[in-house]
This record gives structure tokens, C-alpha cells and sequence, in this order.
């Protein structure tokens, strides 16, 4: 009961990523709701209940904050047809979530549960070389 509603919070506190945008602009909040996914990978090695929670609410926090954040950048990228912009959000999360999981599974079972997941956290690092435009 606990963990439901630790990400029912969870959930609801990465709604406030319209406000981050706002105060601080795209580029510092992809940086800050990456660095929590990332963290959230990392720690879903460790086992331990406490960081199993841990990682799937900072998990939780992180993957609302960065949907809201690719449709915001989105609209702003195609302002004369926003909708665009959505679609395409929506589409390049579908096909990572297609691709990434598929890979995660084979790699999990041909090699180890920690080492997909640290790969996979030391993978997600490259995501800060993407420049955000305002």
C-alpha cells in the first residue's frame, strides 16, 4: 500500500515540471529530471528494499517531468503546428520504450540484472550531450 502511494506522489511531484521550465528554463530542466532517471537506473542495482522504493519514486518523478518536458520542447520547437510536436514526443517515447526494453530483457538474461541496469545508467549519461534550445 505504501509503494502506490509513494508513486501516486511521486507521480503528481513530477507534475511541477511546468513550473521548473518556467524558472529555470528547457535546458536545466532536462539536465535535472535526467540526472534523476539516471540516479533512478543506478539505484534499482542495489538490493535493498529501501532502494528499490527509492528508485522507482525518483523513476516515477523523472519520467513525468521529461514526457511534460519533450511535449513543452515540442510545441516550442513546431509553435506553427504544435500537434506535430506532440506526435512526435509521443512517437520517439513509444519506440525508446519498444527498443530499450526489448534490449534491457535479452541483455538481462544473457548477462546480469546489474550490469544491464548500470550500462543502462551510464547510457542515459549521453543524453547530456544533447543541446536544448530554448
Amino acid at each position: 500500500m505504501l509503494f502506490w502511494i509513494l508513486m501516486g506522489i511521486a507521480g503528481i511531484a513530477g507534475g511541477i515540471v511546468g513550473k521548473v521550465i518556467v524558472m529555470k528554463g528547457l535546458n536545466f530542466s532536462f539536465r535535472l529530471f535526467l540526472s534523476l532517471l539516471i540516479l533512478s537506473i543506478a539505484l534499482i542495482i542495489f538490493p535493498s528494499r529501501i532502494m528499490s522504493y527509492t528508485a522507482a519514486v525518483f523513476f516515477g518523478i523523472a519520467y513525468i517531468a521529461i514526457t511534460g518536458l519533450l511535449l513543452v520542447w515540442g510545441t516550442r520547437r513546431f509553435s506553427d503546428t504544435p500537434f506535430v510536436g506532440v506526435s512526435l514526443a509521443f512517437f520517439c517515447l513509444g519506440i525508446g520504450q519498444t527498443i530499450g526494453s526489448t534490449v534491457a530483457g535479452m541483455m538481462i538474461e544473457m548477462i546480469s540484472y546489474p550490469f544491464t541496469f548500470g550500462l543502462f545508467a551510464l547510457f542515459g549519461l549521453m543524453a547530456f550531450f544533447v543541446q536544448v534550445k530554448e
